[in-house]
């Protein structure tokens, strides 16, 4: 039995073949959510930062441009935040600088802290007890007998004195008057020189806020005899460095 063949198709022009291809989405891994996050969080947070920055910036230009306005000079401004922390040489009031400060729009809180003008200051203050004690021969000075009128030594000792405080503008110092026990009224008697030396600071250029005046009486002897001399050593004053 004969079988008829399929047919030859004609001659042509060639056949393309045409493919169907799919991209298939795979699920995202941990490490791409991962990274996603962090660079989110980058983003959030170096945004924030350059805000702050910029708005610190601008507080602090505010403040600086306040002080000079007021006639503040030479006070350093700090700003963390809202909150001015403000450096104040010697000398210097630092309770105007915090009120001139605490007017400034924006302004949290206002810190001041005291610092030395020089080198040479810090240098002045940190010996300026034992220097203080050799111009006062360890804090001898001495008054006529048992009045409270000083000696020409005692007040020379004192303009030395002014001139070591004036190097060292931060000190506060405690002026104290002493006598002895077989002195009618030694403890009145030895408050009394204790202003007298505070008076005599004022008046060579001492701010009276950074003079303490104390009357001791007899609590230091510096001579426990009973001699004449013994108790006129005791007729003294001394100018100690009050402890911060």
């Amino acid at each position: 039995m004969d079988s008829q063949a399929d047919p030859v198709p004609p001659p042509g022009p060639p056949r393309s073949l045409v493919v169907e291809r799919r991209r298939v989405r795979r699920p995202l891994g941990r490490m791409f959510w991962l990274t996603s996050f962090i660079v989110v969080a980058g983003l959030v947070v170096g945004t924030s930062y350059l805000a702050r920055t910029n708005v610190e910036k601008a507080l602090r230009g505010a403040a600086t441009a306040h002080l000079a306005d007021a006639g503040v000079k030479g006070v350093s401004v700090k700003v963390e935040g809202l909150n001015l922390r403000a450096k104040v040489p010697t000398g210097r009031d630092t309770g105007l600088v915090e009120d001139e400060l605490a007017t400034v729009p924006g302004v949290g809180t206002v810190t001041t802290v005291e610092v030395y003008r020089s080198k040479a200051e810090q240098r002045a203050c940190s010996t300026l007890q034992g220097n203080l004690s050799r111009a006062t021969k360890n804090q001898r000075i001495p008054f006529v007998g048992t009045t409270a009128r000083l000696t020409p030594e005692g007040a020379s000792m004192l303009r030395q004195v002014a001139v070591l405080l004036k190097g060292c503008r931060s000190a506060t110092v405690i002026v104290g008057g002493h006598s002895d026990s077989h002195t009618d009224g030694f403890s009145t008697l030895s408050l009394v020189r204790a202003r007298v030396m505070t008076g005599v600071l004022k008046k060579a250029g001492i701010d009276s806020s950074r003079l303490v005046p104390r009357g001791y009486g007899d609590e230091f002897p510096i001579s426990e005899g009973d001699s004449a001399e013994d108790q006129q050593r005791n007729q003294r004053g001394s100018v100690a460095v009050q402890a911060n």
